[in-house]
């Protein structure tokens, strides 16, 4: 995992303080520039998301990637949509592989460890709400309740 999460942050570095913004620019995102690939510094605002419309935008470069679709390009899901890479002919191929490569196994690591996560916190939320029906206490204060989670 340290080699991983190293690999991640050698190639981002490379990627977003680098790499001339023509290299950026390739993987910018062919429909919604907010989804996948590279959005430029002052091109997006959070803010707006949550309703706050009057302040600049954000002084960020970003990368996104997500899960792609597996059903030959065709999804109506935004969330499987294409990952937009920078190009090997503007980046070079060494490092646009080099690029995907490191930021993919990343994003499946990443991933790996959220599930567990979430896993344990459903396991302990079921485990919670079925000593709390065991012992018919229906308090809502459950912060005395000792929940362990135990992998196998």
């Amino acid at each position: 995992p340290h080699d991983i999460i190293q690999n991640a942050l050698v190639s981002c570095n490379e990627f977003l303080h680098v790499a001339k913004e023509s290299i950026r620019r390739s993987a910018l995102s062919k429909k919604d520039r907010a989804k996948r690939g590279y959005s430029p510094m002052c091109t997006e605002n959070f803010a707006s998301l949550i309703g706050k419309n009057d302040i600049p935008n954000d002084v960020v470069r970003k990368f996104r990637i997500g899960n792609e679709n597996s059903n030959n390009g065709m999804s109506s899901s935004s969330l499987h949509q294409p990952n937009y890479w920078p190009s090997d002919d503007d980046w070079g191929e060494e490092h646009a592989v080099a690029f995907k490569r490191n930021i993919t196994q990343y994003y499946e690591h990443s991933n790996k460890v959220a599930n567990i996560i979430i896993r344990a916190i459903c396991e302990a939320v079921l485990e919670n709400t079925t000593t709390s029906d065991d012992d018919g206490d229906n308090d809502d204060d459950n912060s005395s309740s000792g929940s362990s989670i135990q992998r196998s």
